[in-house]
């Protein structure tokens, strides 16, 4: 069991972090959505910020958050997932072969375009030498990144900072949105965004935890009974509680929709309240989509909230459960 006690993302609806209510996010933009980016005064440097990619400003700001609350800022290791890295500077490098025909190219767009340079930034930041890891596994990143700290060895300090980060660029958007409308059967535009959550998780409760992971199921299906088969036989080794909301990662498509209704109707499903109106939709959704559980199970103060949430046929379920219940 892993326990969050702090939490901080940066997506295309706002701010989610303890002390901002969820009611203050916004419907992300249709279409092509980016993140809303912080006031980054008291958290970068002016000469640091101008040549940080919006993905590691984004990040930076996210863990100075979850630090803030910290007794100290040394930790024993940091896990990035993301699916693209620093889309950005991979354009750029890419536009610049090709305009100077593989001549006097610079290092820079290419040394910030590959996917640890994120994790790299951060454990500069903390000046940590602490095991650094990025998981790069489409939409199942953030998940492999969790779970690597979940197999680590308890340590001291026991403090993990894991998080999920993608970037959207108006390329990227021009062809996820051709693939999916090819490929997927979509009939409109696709709803896409970018975004950066990150967690400070330790194997033991804290003083200031804030809800713990009870568990968590990661699978690929292509069919609803698939999703319903997977999330019941997940579920059954999970300890219920008569009070217990679920979160949806459904982006109110028919197209995707429809894997939802056989395990809703399986579980007599009521409260349910949908995640994706405010962050969109991005291969490493599922950290916001977590940040925004802890959120709503604090908020709510419920005993238990169920996440379940897909980036098209990459699925994952989490269950958190309060501190009241431990």
């Amino acid at each position: 069991m892993l326990y969050i006690n702090s939490y901080c993302a940066y997506t295309a609806g706002g701010h989610i972090a303890p002390g901002t209510p969820l009611r203050c996010l916004e419907q992300a933009a249709a279409g092509a959505a980016y993140a809303r980016e912080p006031d980054y005064k008291d958290l970068i440097p002016p000469m640091q910020l101008r040549r940080m990619p919006r993905p590691i400003r984004l990040s930076i700001a996210a863990v100075k958050n979850i630090l803030a609350g910290a007794a100290g800022q040394e930790v024993s290791a940091i896990n990035v997932g993301t699916a693209y890295g620093l889309l950005s500077d991979t354009e750029q490098f890419l536009s610049q072969i090709v305009r100077q025909e593989e001549q006097l190219l610079t290092p820079t767009a290419f040394i910030q375009s590959t996917q640890n340079t994120i994790g790299g930034h951060i454990a500069l930041l903390l000046r940590s030498h602490a095991h650094n890891m990025t998981f790069v596994q489409r939409g199942h990143s953030f998940e492999h990144a969790l779970l690597d700290i979940e197999l680590l060895e308890p340590s001291v300090p026991d403090q993990y900072i894991v998080g999920g980060v993608d970037e959207l660029t108006p390329s990227s958007y021009t062809i996820t949105n051709t693939l999916l409308r090819q490929h997927k059967g979509l009939d409109s535009d696709a709803n896409l965004s970018e975004g950066a959550a990150f967690f400070r998780l330790s194997h033991q409760p804290q003083a200031d935890s804030i809800a713990a992971i009870a568990g968590y199921h990661i699978f690929r299906a292509n069919s609803s009974h698939a999703v319903a088969d997977n999330i019941h036989r997940f579920l059954a080794g999970i300890p219920a509680t008569e009070d217990r909301d679920w979160i949806l990662g459904d982006i109110g498509t028919a197209t995707f929709s429809k894997f939802y209704k056989p395990l809703l109707n399986d579980h007599d499903v009521r409260n349910i309240t949908h995640y994706k109106p405010y962050t969109s939709d991005y291969p490493t959704v599922a950290a916001a989509g977590l940040a925004f559980a802890t959120g709503y199970l604090t908020e709510q103060r419920q005993e238990q909230v169920i996440l379940v949430q897909n980036y098209y046929d990459h699925w994952s379920v989490f269950v958190l459960n309060s501190m009241d219940m431990l």
